[in-house]
């Protein structure tokens, strides 16, 4: 981890069906966020047991709503969150990511979308947030990773992609609303 918890380790647990965000990629997103983070409402969902919005809380993040449905992955990600200092500055909402969107209310800076790859619920969910536009305050962006194989469209939902990050296997595509982005 990078910024005030920099070389902490969080608790990963082992079995668990999680693919955490490496922590190369971690570390690029923090700093191309760099700007954006102070002060910032994160919105982590397919949160596993936190290392995004760990990392972003760590980097200046003032709040972080994290959606995780696994109940271990969620136990793991409290047990992180107040290890680190940061219980105070979050919320673990234990639901699928459909249900909390449908209940959710408030502005979110930035949106974090990390789904089991290939599963086709990166682009499901990416269309459903562009229908959300009151999730996320003006100028807010989601940001989705992703395989190279399930690439994203340029635009959907109301939201067009702006750039794109790839390490690897990996690629983080950032979205803002069509007509800020």
């Amino acid at each position: 981890m990078g910024g005030s918890a920099k070389g902490r380790v969080l608790h990963t647990g082992k079995g668990l069906a999680v693919r955490p965000t490496p922590a190369g990629l971690r570390e690029a997103l923090g700093s191309i966020l760099r700007e954006r983070l102070p002060g910032a409402r994160v919105l982590d969902l397919f949160a596993g047991y936190g290392c995004t919005g760990l990392e972003l809380l760590s980097r200046g993040a003032a709040f972080a709503c994290f959606v995780e449905r696994d109940g271990r992955a969620a136990e793991l990600l409290r047990r992180n969150l107040a290890e680190l200092g940061f219980a105070a500055q979050a919320e673990v909402r234990r639901e699928t990511v459909e249900r909390a969107l449908s209940e959710l209310a408030g502005r979110f800076d930035l949106v974090f979308v990390d789904p089991p790859y290939e599963s086709g619920q990166a682009e499901a969910t990416l269309v459903r947030l562009g229908g959300l536009p009151g999730l996320w305050s003006p100028g807010g962006q989601v940001i989705v990773q992703h395989s190279r194989r399930e690439p994203l469209p340029l635009a959907a939902g109301g939201l067009r992609r702006f750039r794109e990050r790839q390490t690897g296997d990996t690629v983080l595509s950032f979205y803002a609303e069509e007509e800020t982005a």
